[in-house]
């Protein structure tokens, strides 16, 4: 088996990148994996995502278990994909998914990007029907999708310390939102000052 880093990449509206990723692994090559996922994608993006956080390829990069170095690259563009045609979220703001190993106490995690803005409850937590229906359909592309392909691709998380892979055995999406400042660096903060001597 070999060890993958995929990372789903995209933009922004304000121009900002935002990329998100997982290991996994597999008994396929990095080019028949970069095929898979990105052929899962769409799926995955149905209607969950607003028009304005676009996702337009994958890159997965074959790992050396043993050192932890990259091998290995493939990319591959994302096509086909329905949006959401409510508002985006700011750049800023993220779905946070743990990935929860077989064992061990350790987990991982992957912040996908802005959600749909009208999604978000008063009180300022996801809206429990589309925290379902992305909890689901993440279910779907890691387990279904992924998970059961001809040469299917495992979910789990690589140590670069210990240099090993756990595969997963489930994912959690909270209704809090997370911020990712790092994602909003085209945007160009304006700050006002007011004497308070």
């Amino acid at each position: 088996m070999s060890i993958f880093y995929c990372v789903l990449r995209g933009n922004i509206s304000a121009g900002d990148i935002w990329q998100c990723g997982f290991h996994a692994e597999s008994d396929a090559d990095v080019f028949q994996v970069a095929t898979l996922v990105a052929g899962a994608v769409p799926a995955l993006w149905q209607a969950k995502f607003p028009d304005e956080t676009s996702v337009t390829g994958v890159r997965i990069a074959e790992i050396n278990e043993a050192t932890g170095d990259t091998v290995a690259v493939a990319e591959e563009a994302v096509t086909g994909v329905t949006y959401s045609t409510d508002g985006s979220m700011p750049a800023e703001v993220a779905m946070c998914v743990t990935i929860r190993p077989v064992t061990g106490l350790i987990s991982g995690r992957m912040y996908l990007p802005p959600g749909i803005n009208s999604q978000m409850t008063i009180q300022g937590n996801m809206n429990s029907t589309y925290q379902a229906s992305v909890a689901d359909a993440l279910q779907t592309f890691f387990q279904d999708d992924l998970g059961s392909a001809p040469s299917p691709l495992r979910l789990g998380i690589y140590s670069r310390k210990n240099h090993n892979f756990v595969g997963a055995t489930s994912i959690q999406l909270g209704n809090v939102y997370d911020s990712q400042r790092r994602r909003r660096n085209k945007l160009v903060e304006s700050r006002l000052t007011r004497s308070v001597l």
